[in-house]
C-alpha cells in the first residue's frame, strides 16, 4: 500500500513539475538557484504528501469511532481501533514516503535548462 500511496505523490509531482517548466525557469532568471527550485518541489511534495496521509488518517480514524471492526478465528477476537502512537506513525510514515516521492521531481525540475525551458514552454 505504501509503495502506491508514492507513486500517487511521485505522479502527482511529475505532472506539476511538466505543467511548471516556465514557472520554473522563471524563477531561476528572478535569481533563484537550481538547489533553492529543489527545495520548492521538496517543500510542496512533502505538503502534498503530508495532506493526503492526513485525510487518510483522518477517515480511517473516523471510520473506527462509528464502525467497530473485528477479526475472528477459533475464538480468539482482534478488535481494530485507532491510538494515538499509530495516528503519529501513520503521519511519519506519509511524510517519510512524500519526501522519497518528491525527491525525482525536484531533480526533474532543476535539470532542464534555463533557455530550453523558457523555449518548450507555451
Amino acid at each position: 500500500m505504501y509503495s502506491m500511496y508514492s507513486g500517487l505523490v511521485a505522479n502527482a509531482l511529475l505532472l506539476i513539475v511538466r505543467g511548471r517548466v516556465r514557472e520554473t525557469a522563471i524563477l531561476q532568471t528572478v535569481g533563484f538557484s537550481r538547489p533553492r527550485v529543489f527545495q520548492v518541489v521538496v517543500a510542496e511534495g512533502l505538503v502534498l504528501g503530508l495532506a493526503g496521509g492526513a485525510a487518510g488518517i483522518l477517515g480511517a480514524t473516523a471510520f473506527f469511532h462509528w464502525q467497530a471492526l473485528t477479526f475472528g478465528n477459533e475464538g480468539l477476537t482482534l478488535a481494530i481501533q485507532s491510538s494515538p502512537a499509530v495516528v503519529v506513525q501513520g503521519l511519519l510514515a506519509a511524510l517519510a514516503l512524500a519526501l522519497l516521492a518528491a525527491l525525482y521531481p525536484a531533480w526533474v525540475a532543476t535539470r532542464r535548462p534555463i533557455v530550453a525551458a523558457l523555449r518548450s514552454a507555451t
